[in-house]
């Protein structure tokens, strides 16, 4: 009985309620799974491809995107096709942008898609993190891309939101590594590049400007 846009918006909406609906082992979880098991597949497989988001602690001021926005964007995510896009940079503004998707995240309740950008200004042939419900239009193109290798969406948009500040902090923490790694999560490995290594073919980084980072 549930269209698309029904199934998808029920997982959403749980998945902004409850940070743990994508463990299939706890409550909310194992109840989601039930309903998916009964869906058609095609629409059980997209709400999947949805519920396996991150979703982190809810920004009450956090704007939830329209259900079939989301559906394109995972499905070309997935299918790795190109996308013409209408963003809202402001209220009365939009632009149109051509990116490669890689990947739908939820962070706090907000959705982002992080992508390649190949058209828009400053930011052209640039790694993005858009805000879903800011994106008005949505355009499936014919051309198809391969992600680099190797991406991990959650971990690369943790990156993206801790490069590019204009100034350099450094903390001291009374505790622990391993203790102060686990409470830090994706912002303590962004800020320590040695203890990790980036795959050689990912893009290069780049700041909120969309200028290579060259401060670390």
């Amino acid at each position: 009985m549930f269209t698309a846009a029904e199934a998808l918006g029920l997982v959403m909406a749980v998945l902004d309620g409850d940070h743990d609906a994508a463990d299939a082992d706890g409550p909310v979880g194992s109840a989601v799974g039930k309903i998916m098991r009964v869906l058609p597949e095609p629409v059980a497989g997209l709400a999947e491809a949805v519920r396996g988001v991150s979703a982190r602690g809810r920004d009450p001021a956090a704007v939830s995107p329209r259900p079939e926005t989301t559906a394109v964007l995972v499905r070309s995510c997935a299918a790795h096709r190109r996308l013409r896009l209408g963003y809202r940079t402001r209220p009365a503004e939009r632009r149109v942008m051509e990116v490669d998707p890689w990947g739908v995240v939820v962070r706090h309740g907000r959705w982002y898609l992080l992508c390649w950008s190949h058209t828009w200004s400053h930011t052209r042939n640039a790694r993005r993190v858009l805000r879903v419900d800011r994106v008005a239009s949505v355009e499936v193109l014919e051309e198809t891309f391969t992600p680099p290798a190797g991406l991990d969406p959650v971990e690369t948009l943790e990156e993206h939101f801790a490069d590019g500040w204009k100034y350099q902090v450094e903390v001291v923490i009374d505790a622990p590594g391993t203790r102060s790694r686990s409470g830090s999560r994706g912002t303590w490995a962004a800020g320590n590049r040695s203890t990790r290594t980036r795959p050689a073919s990912w893009p290069r980084p780049t700041n909120r400007t969309g200028t290579p980072n060259n401060s670390r």
